[in-house]
């Protein structure tokens, strides 16, 4: 496990399994996400999330198997920038031309 990975702060938006920010064009399917545990099964659970997304054009999130994917929430749109980390966002409006579908 890189050192990176256990700097991060489990009610942030980096405790993710995809992440996906400023995204045109992009197709993110077929993918499966559990929540797990590193150090041999026994270090800390995670992630908090599933898939964490924003401001995507003419993009698809589709076929994804999210069963116990994540700790907090599976799917989760968020305003703003990632860099403040902040759960505290209100959801906007449907992204242009973004599909999304679990």
């Amino acid at each position: 496990m890189s050192a990176c990975c256990l700097s991060w702060p489990r009610d942030t938006y980096d405790s993710a399994q995809i992440r996906i920010e400023g995204g045109r064009g992009i197709t993110c399917c077929a993918n499966n996400l559990q929540v797990g545990r590193d150090d041999g099964r026994q270090g800390t659970w995670s992630p908090s999330f599933g898939i964490v997304y924003q401001d995507l054009e003419d993009c698809v999130i589709s076929n994804n198997v999210l069963h116990k994917g994540a700790l907090q929430k599976l799917l989760q749109k968020v305003q703003g920038t990632f860099s403040d980390g902040k759960l505290t966002c209100k959801l906007p409006p449907i992204d242009k031309g973004a599909v999304v579908w679990v």
